[in-house]
């Protein structure tokens, strides 16, 4: 028996040509060669998307390095106690520098210019601690 859509050659068991999907068999009704042929979609086309794009090469800083400079920046705050003149050393303990750090930095009558310590020390804590942070995020990455 042959297809009479396409001409393949069937079993004569076969209800539908495996090659185009038309129905066909001996055993069908009158009322079934009447009917016009029925073909059968053995498979959907799958649309073809291509693959999400990645992120370009450019890397992003690391979480961690931003939290890391801050705690550098403030850490830089009590340091900048050793960085500054002995005048402010014999006078103010630790703990009274600290708490007299607002009145310290706003201060302009001295002439002394007591801000200079206190910046560069913070801008060191913030880079020191932004790199220590930078390879802690990396080494966490890589395991």
């Amino acid at each position: 028996m042959f297809c009479t859509q396409c001409g393949h050659k069937l079993n004569d068991t076969a209800f539908f040509c495996p090659q185009c999907g038309v129905r066909v068999g001996s055993n069908r009704r009158s009322s079934e060669a009447s009917s016009p042929p029925v073909r059968v979609i053995l498979s959907q086309p799958q649309e073809v998307r291509p693959p999400a794009p990645t992120h370009s090469k450019k890397r992003s800083l690391p979480k961690l390095v931003p939290l890391f400079s801050f705690i550098g920046f403030l850490a830089g705050l009590p340091a900048s106690y050793f960085f500054q003149d002995p005048f402010i050393r014999e006078k103010l303990s630790l703990v009274d520098y600290i708490k007299l750090l607002p009145d310290i930095i706003s201060d302009k009558s001295t002439g002394t210019n007591f801000t200079t310590p206190i910046i560069a020390s913070c801008l060191i804590g913030a880079i020191l601690f932004g790199v220590v942070g930078y390879f802690i995020a990396l080494s966490k990455k890589s395991s």
